[in-house]
């Protein structure tokens, strides 16, 4: 008759769990006999929790029970635990005697109780641990210095503002990095090819360079779900009536112009180069003339005097991308606030 195969060893168990937590406590003050000096006599308080804990011989498990041996006394504002910010604790568990209680400071020593027990034919029932209040305060400051918050030499216990204000500050980095990741992806899309610069193309087709404030709102509005990555925030900052066209617009616009006033000059000086030919074809006219018929100047029109242009907050963008693209003077419009 064949023998029926061994069950495999459980991995897990799941006991009932008492935690001690001991503090110091003044108990009285008594006068010295010279009444000068005062003697303080402190004594050791103890308290009991319970708690339903499944154990397994696994890191996770370790920093789990950590948090819940916390969250039995509401210490859990020291924490959290992990495996870089442990505190030491004492373990008895039945069938050892109280004596031969086991210190637990790292997980390789949590690891092994756990093996042990499960290696038992018959599996625990019941622990016992044991847990100082100086040695969780302290512990507390190390989770707070790892944080960035040290608050060395402060009581956290007797801080009753600190927890709030220390998760105020996790907020306040949390929504900076956001906004610095919504500016990022904005910086990648309106990169401009040629330069440092960044600008955005409106639906008319005029181009508006966004400065390092307007970055910073639009990442704003991202994050506050007013804007899009495509479409930037409803403002004052962003529209393009209160900033006026791009530089190169007008330019462009100039060249007939330009081309025009150059046509009548080149037509002027050939008039010249034509008399001149005439007069020296027949050297004799000049030598017997008593005076030389030239062709009149042409009249010269006085120029009407305008009033200078009125300054205005959009030709400074107009300038400083004109500066950027054609001067080559890098990130220039980044100067307009």
């Amino acid at each position: 008759m064949s023998q029926s195969p061994s069950p495999s060893p459980p991995d897990s168990f799941d006991i009932a769990v008492t935690v001690t937590l001991s503090s110091t406590v003044p108990e009285s003050t008594k006068k010295s006999n010279n009444k000068k000096t005062n003697t303080v006599k402190n004594k050791t308080e103890t308290k009991n929790k319970q708690l339903k804990f499944k154990f397994s011989p696994a890191s996770e498990n370790y920093v789990d029970f950590m948090n819940a041996v916390l969250s039995s006394h509401s210490l859990s504002k020291f924490g959290p635990a992990s495996l870089s910010a442990r505190f030491p604790m004492r373990v008895y568990m039945p069938p050892t005697k109280k004596s031969d209680a086991v210190d637990i400071e790292k997980f390789s020593e949590y690891k092994n109780i756990i093996e042990i027990a499960l290696s038992r034919s018959t599996l625990p029932k019941s622990m016992t641990v044991f847990i100082s209040l100086d040695n969780i305060k302290a512990f507390g400051k190390k989770v707070k210095s790892s944080t960035g918050n040290n608050d060395d030499g402060v009581d956290i216990s007797s801080e009753s503002s600190s927890d709030t204000d220390q998760e105020t500050t996790h907020v306040g980095d949390n929504l900076e990095q956001e906004l610095g990741r919504l500016r990022g992806l904005l910086e990648d899309k309106y990169q401009n090819p040629n330069d440092a610069g960044y600008t955005y193309i409106c639906d008319s087709g005029d181009r508006l360079p966004l400065t390092p404030f307007m970055m910073k709102e639009w990442a704003r509005a991202l994050f506050d779900h007013t804007a899009s990555i495509n479409m930037p925030p409803n403002s004052i900052t962003f529209d393009p009536a209160y900033r006026g066209r791009s530089i190169l617009t007008k330019s462009a616009a100039a060249a007939p112009t330009t081309s025009s006033n150059s046509h009548d000059g080149l037509a002027h000086v050939s008039s010249i180069f034509t008399s001149l030919t005439t007069l020296l074809s027949n050297p004799s006219s000049v030598l017997h003339s008593a005076s030389l018929s030239l062709p009149a100047p042409r009249p010269i029109t006085p120029t009407s005097v305008s009033t200078p242009p009125i300054n205005t907050p959009s030709k400074l963008d107009r300038f400083l991308t004109y500066a950027e693209t054609q001067l080559g003077v890098r990130q220039a419009s980044s100067y307009a606030f």
